[in-house]
């Protein structure tokens, strides 16, 4: 009977590719464009939601604050380059909407109507092992974060976003910024559905 049953999962894998489940265990190397969410709306980030949608639509100057390490995760030198990658990726994504959206730097902090903020909750290495058992090698960076209005401390977006890599082509400064720019077409899109990427 176990072995009926084992069977029987295998088969239930097999023919449902679209599981979520399981293609979330899928890599996500080199992905820059946006997976397809949705009623196929663009799913840049692996979770989120903008929860007010038609207040962050009306723009204005954001301060994006360097994500800082999460749990389990090494607050270091190596940390603050990927998360001052994650800012620019952001920042260059806000930027190409023109004049929608102004980011500040830390010296205009004050003036900010929004402020996005997160954590570094994963940095994934190649084990030592992937090399002498003919295993992909791949990197890793997990990032959970938020974006909230300045002036009530409402949250307005919440969002969590991985980015899986080659480590002979791409570092995990490479990964942060192209986890930035996930998030901040993830932010100026408005979209106020659930988004969840199955890629």
């Amino acid at each position: 009977m176990k072995k009926n049953g084992i069977a029987a999962a295998l088969v239930i894998i097999a023919l449902c590719p679209g599981c979520a489940w399981f293609h979330a265990r899928q890599d996500t190397s080199g992905a820059v464009n946006a997976a397809q969410g949705p009623l196929g709306q663009p799913a840049w980030v692996r979770t989120g939601k903008i929860l007010d949608g038609q207040l962050l639509r009306q723009g204005g100057k954001v301060f994006i604050v360097p994500f800082k390490a999460g749990v389990n995760v090494t607050a270091d030198d190596e940390l603050d380059k990927i998360a001052l990658m994650t800012v620019k990726g952001i920042a260059e994504a806000m930027k190409e909407r023109g004049a929608l959206f102004e980011i500040l730097g830390p010296d205009r902090a004050r003036e900010a109507d929004w402020v996005v903020s997160g954590y570094v909750t994963g940095v994934g290495r190649p084990s030592r092992l992937s090399r002498w058992m003919f295993q992909k090698r791949r990197i890793s960076l997990q990032v959970e974060g938020r974006v909230i209005q300045s002036s009530s401390q409402k949250n307005v977006a919440v969002f969590t976003d991985e980015a899986r890599g080659d480590p002979r082509k791409k570092d995990h400064k490479q990964l942060g910024y192209d986890i930035g720019k996930d998030i901040g077409h993830f932010i100026v899109s408005g979209q106020e559905e659930t988004v969840v990427r199955t890629d």
